[in-house]
């Protein structure tokens, strides 16, 4: 099943996506279903669900559904607890902080490689980050409780969330280390990079609203940093919308940090393939 969710203001926590899906049947506004599901496991995109045995995705199969997200959605609030775990597609969950202005800042991000949701794997179902899509596309969740079941009956994908774990942890000093060191130009052709190697095409969604949590800068950073990067002729960039022109001259950009944060990601997860085949595009 493929359900858009309409609202941003309700995290799924308050509002089950299923139940806004429903209401679109009366023909108010709150969602598309789509009868849509990956036909097999290998169909998946997430590295995951995608690298588990047969067996064990038998398993989760019919707990599983997938649902199409835009932009900023809020899937949980810091200090309430999940109701589901999420395992993007192709989409990006962004994990951020709340600071008491009410500022978002990104503390790390989840894409195909991962899972959103670790508290399952470690025994705590209260959220102690907010968790929005950064990138908006597909994602499959499952109810955290079942996920907290299951995930004790199934070695092979326990040991790949372990295994993702210690990347996500590695992913989040790194990001310490490369917002204290390294200019906003660089810092925002990283990102952009690994928003690209998380997505389907060299085209993607990417607001000024997201940029700015993920740099932790104004929206007048953002304009700067991305004006810089497209000056260069490396990306396009208009109405939310990246297009990666130059995906070699971008590597060349960024700071060390992405391709360190690369090499471990697929020294952790067992090679590269978790990331799809990057275009060296020039449009």
């Amino acid at each position: 099943m493929l359900v858009k969710p309409a609202t941003r203001q309700k995290s799924e926590t308050r509002q089950d996506v299923s139940e806004a899906a429903a209401a679109a049947a009366t023909g108010k506004s709150h969602g598309v279903r789509v009868a849509e599901f990956p036909a097999t496991k290998d169909a998946h995109r997430n590295f995951l669900l995608r690298s588990i045995p047969d067996e064990e995705y038998a398993q989760l199969r019919p707990h599983l559904e997938q649902l199409e997200y835009e932009s900023l959605d809020l899937l949980v609030e810091a200090g309430e607890t999940y109701r589901y775990v999420y395992f993007p597609e192709t989409s990006v969950v962004s994990v951020v902080r709340r600071m008491r202005d009410g500022a978002l800042i990104e503390a790390g991000t989840v894409g195909r490689e991962g899972m959103a949701g670790l508290g399952a794997l470690l025994g705590s179902a209260w959220s102690q980050s907010t968790l929005t899509m950064q990138v908006p596309g597909l994602c499959v969740r499952i109810p955290f409780d079942v996920a907290v079941e299951r995930f004790q009956e199934l070695p092979t994908l326990r040991s790949l969330l372990q295994r993702f774990t210690l990347s996500f942890i590695d992913q989040v000093g790194q990001a310490v280390a490369c917002n204290g060191r390294h200019s906003l130009v660089r810092r925002c052709a990283r990102w952009l990079l690994s928003a690209h190697d998380r997505t389907d095409s060299d085209t993607f969604v990417l607001t000024h609203d997201v940029l700015a949590q993920m740099l932790a800068v104004r929206r007048a950073g953002v304009t700067e940093a991305a004006g810089a990067l497209k000056a260069k002729g490396l990306i396009k960039y208009s109405r939310g919308r990246i297009v990666v022109k130059d995906r070699a001259g971008l590597e060349e950009a960024a700071c060390e940090c992405y391709a360190i944060n690369r090499e471990n990601i697929a020294r952790l997860m067992g090679g590269d393939s978790i990331f799809h085949a990057t275009s060296h595009a020039v449009v």
